[in-house]
């Protein structure tokens, strides 16, 4: 039972999450951000298109696959996989390409590459999307990324994937996680990253802020209002 000092408006769905929460959390951030003097809770979210694979060597990072607004580039794509070899001890996973919002064309274009990514020697990350509730998740998946639209991103559907894939041992990522707000979320349902962009346009004002609610201890920091 959750206790008086805490938000009013704590939903029994969060309290429960509680049970599953850790201490620390990675903000995976575009290349563009300096992150060089930051702690291990920051980490890298690297494009194929745009990189300069000028990575820390024990920095976590993970490779997107640039299919969020745009087609997926298989070319441009291995070719970064192949560069990107001699850090893939500290890489988390790498995204298999998806569609927004469309959990159908995503579970067939995991079955496309998925294998082929694999057989690379690099961790594979399915994206569910809106609708994924509905199927089984692929066997072949090394972690869980919660994609698709905010209001399914934020949905008692997405929660139920992530604690499956976590009773599973899968690492869980959340991506467009742009607020301390969606932060402290995700934290207390025990994800191993998110990402965002908010750092990238903006550091001075972010970088103290998320660091703070990175540090936060599971039941610290509720009443968050941005």
């Amino acid at each position: 039972m959750v206790k008086g000092g805490f938000h009013s408006g704590l939903t029994s769905r969060s309290a429960n999450s509680m049970l599953l929460a850790r201490d620390t959390m990675i903000y995976m951030t575009p290349q563009s951000s300096d992150i060089s003097s930051k702690s291990a809770h920051w980490g890298v979210i690297v494009s194929p298109r745009r990189w300069s694979f000028k990575l820390e060597w024990h920095r976590a990072w993970c490779m997107d696959a640039d299919t969020f607004s745009l087609p997926f580039q298989p070319d441009a794509y291995f070719a970064a996989l192949d560069k990107l070899i001699p850090y893939m001890n500290t890489c988390k996973f790498v995204v298999v390409p998806d569609t927004v919002g469309n959990a159908v064309a995503t579970l067939w274009q995991f079955r496309q590459w998925a294998w082929r990514i694999k057989e690379r020697g690099w961790p594979v990350a399915f994206v569910a999307q809106d609708g994924q509730e509905a199927m089984p998740l692929p066997p072949e998946y090394d972690a869980l990324f919660i994609g698709g639209t905010t209001d399914w991103k934020m949905s008692e559907h997405a929660d139920r994937l992530i604690r499956q894939a976590q009773r599973a041992g899968k690492w869980v990522h959340v991506g467009r996680v742009n607020s301390r707000k969606r932060i402290r979320h995700f934290q207390l349902i025990g994800v191993d990253s998110v990402d965002g962009t908010s750092i990238a346009y903006a550091p001075d004002k972010h970088y103290k802020r998320f660091d703070y609610q990175l540090f936060q201890r599971p039941l610290e920091g509720l009443c968050l209002t941005s």
